[in-house]
């Protein structure tokens, strides 16, 4: 009967050892490659999230472009002269809506003192008499 010669001492040490640096290492690579994965990921979401902001300012810069482009035809500058100017070509007809009422006339120049709704445009010590609900007559 052979039996097994048991292993020295310092022998089974050393493989502990190496096995313990072994299993450091392999969990060091475990997380590094998890780190990197995650880093990825992230990354490829931000470059996403970028080629949507560029596409977005892309078409921004096209609609400007088409905008600029009509203001700098002369459709525009008649149809801004028209509308938000108020003037005419020579020839056209120019219709003006005059009211028949004098008090018409006069309200729309001088509205009345009561007209003004706005607390915030009274002096401050008549704020203080509409807080309260004070009517004091002036002479």
């Amino acid at each position: 009967m052979n039996r097994p010669v048991p292993a020295s001492s310092s022998h089974t040490q050393r493989n502990r050892v190496f096995l313990v640096i072994l299993v450091a290492l392999l969990l060091f690579f475990v997380f590094s490659y998890i780190n990197l994965v995650l880093e990825h990921t992230a990354l490829k979401e931000e470059v996403a999230q970028s080629a949507a902001r560029l596409n977005s300012a892309k078409e921004r810069g096209l609609r400007l472009e088409q905008q600029l482009a009509y203001v700098k035809t002369d459709g525009f500058k008649e149809t801004a002269a028209r509308e938000m100017l108020g003037l005419a070509r020579p020839g056209d007809k120019v219709f003006a809506i005059i009211p028949t009422d004098a008090t018409q006339v006069s309200m729309a120049y001088n509205p009345p003192a009561e007209a003004v709704t706005d607390v915030r445009l009274l002096p401050v010590w008549e704020q203080w008499l509409d807080l309260f609900n004070l009517k004091i007559p002036l002479p």
